[in-house]
């Protein structure tokens, strides 16, 4: 398999105020683009071509994979309306001529999942589509799997589609080029039609960006556990190869420790980017994650939040369960 998608067009108004200034695609977490950790995840699994559909701001996603040396390609999909999974996925039917599979991936959501085995599963089994499930969890819709892994029907159950699937070119025969769902039109018109979808079960972690409270909490769970959580990991290294683990679960992104002063007091789990300043007193965490080139006044706080590059605070302010964009 050498080709695969991200979806990236949508809106983003479940990220409230984020939306406004960056796709969901950009937010950062730990300092690092969802886009960046998905790509090089692609990069490593050995693709070759990824499509990325934009939209919504769209020309700040272009820009940012400019200024990154990928070794792979990336092409785009502009959709001047926007067109949903279906129609989205339709419209570059196309790009995966002559494909035997190819891999479609949601941009707000992380996941180390078992991409090979998965694969091998769907070849076994002769399924149209592999659907990565997990059991199910409050807020999300559920799925009925039989007891040999069929997905029998995408309005109930006891599993949920974690946006990550192995397709093959049939799909392309039950999408229409119009503003659509995937699963609203692809995947509920090939069960009727008999065609075979099946789901596997993930058996790693799998982190949901898709709202604000998400986007908070996920971060912070990955923060809690960074030193287990191996494909972040990798990711960090790529972008940043000083990453270090300054003191228990304080993680600094390239920072000279000789530079911290002496009366900072740092409250574990932090995360910090490269070049942040901090001024005389500064109370930092517990759980505080601070973007690159961030500037703290004396006597500032800061704790169970998130600060993007570049946030200036003033000094003897208290920043608690906030997110500064």
């Amino acid at each position: 398999m050498k080709k695969a998608m991200i979806f990236c067009a949508g809106f983003g108004t479940r990220m409230k105020f984020l939306s406004e200034i960056l796709p969901k695609a950009l937010l950062p977490v730990l300092n690092i683009p969802l886009l960046d950790y998905i790509i090089f995840q692609l990069e490593t699994l050995g693709f070759q071509d990824v499509m990325i559909n934009i939209h919504h701001l769209g020309p700040l996603i272009q820009k940012h994979v400019k200024t990154r040396n990928w070794n792979i390609n990336i092409h785009f999909s502009d959709e001047k309306e926007i067109l949903g999974t279906g129609g989205g996925l339709k419209k570059v039917e196309c790009f995966f001529e002559n494909e035997k599979n190819f891999l479609v991936i949601n941009s707000d959501c992380l996941s180390d999942f078992q991409f090979e085995e998965a694969l091998c599963e769907q070849q076994k089994a002769k399924a149209h589509a592999t659907l990565f499930i997990q059991k199910k969890q409050a807020g999300y819709s559920g799925l009925t799997l039989s007891s040999s892994s069929t997905i029998q029907n995408f309005d109930q159950g006891d599993f949920m589609f974690c946006g990550i699937h192995i397709l093959t070119p049939e799909i392309f025969s039950y999408l229409d080029l119009k503003p659509s769902c995937i699963i609203q039109t692809g995947y509920k018109r090939m069960l009727e039609a008999g065609k075979k979808t099946q789901g596997f079960e993930l058996k790693t972690t799998w982190y949901d960006f898709g709202t604000l409270e998400l986007y908070r909490h996920h971060q912070f769970k990955i923060l809690s556990q960074l030193s287990q959580e191996k494909m972040i990991l990798r990711t960090q290294k790529r972008f940043f190869p000083g990453l270090h683990e300054f003191q228990d679960n304080i993680w600094f992104q390239s920072v000279n420790t000789q530079e911290i002063n002496s009366n900072l007091k740092l409250n574990a789990p932090i995360f910090m980017g490269e070049k942040v300043f901090l001024g005389e007193n500064c109370e930092i965490g517990p759980f505080a994650i601070l973007g690159g080139k961030c500037r703290l006044g004396q006597d500032t706080k800061v704790h169970h939040s998130i600060l993007f590059p570049k946030i200036k605070i003033q000094e003897h302010e208290t920043i608690s369960h906030q997110i500064l964009g």
